[in-house]
């Protein structure tokens, strides 16, 4: 199976087994609707992981459908890593669920299940990692 044909199960049960605690921590940094947050144990401020988490409730606009723009949640993870000419480079994974505010808590659980299968499953490790259909 590839990205092209993959198999995604509907009602999967998702959890995370083994591993280590990576512990992430407010920064503190005040905006509205905004969390930044650090890995702490990470003391090179240049190499430090973090997140960003965002969220941008529904508005009224007349002309969305339902009278309202949709409920978004983004979250923007940074990796900042040291290549071997000491370069430092930063890899990010950038998530985002737009769903209309009329969504139950059943279906955005659903949305994120199904997510999560396509960042994981092996069917679509040719494109998360060699950026190919595959």
């Amino acid at each position: 199976m590839s990205a092209i044909n993959p198999t995604i199960k509907s009602g999967a049960t998702i959890s995370v087994t083994g591993g280590t605690d990576l512990v992430y921590s407010n920064s503190g940094f005040v905006k509205p609707n905004q969390v930044e947050l650090y890995v702490p144990a990470d003391t090179n401020l240049k190499t430090r992981r973090s997140a960003k988490l965002a969220l941008s409730p529904p508005a009224i606009n007349k002309g969305a459908p339902g009278g309202y723009t949709q409920n978004r949640a983004t979250v923007k993870l940074r990796f900042p890593r040291t290549l071997t000419d000491g370069a430092i480079t930063v890899d990010v994974i950038e998530i985002t669920k737009s769903v209309d505010a009329s969504a139950t808590s059943a279906e955005n659980l659903e949305y994120r299940k199904i997510a999560a299968q396509i960042l994981m499953d092996s069917d679509f490790d040719t494109f998360w990692d060699s950026a190919s259909f595959g």
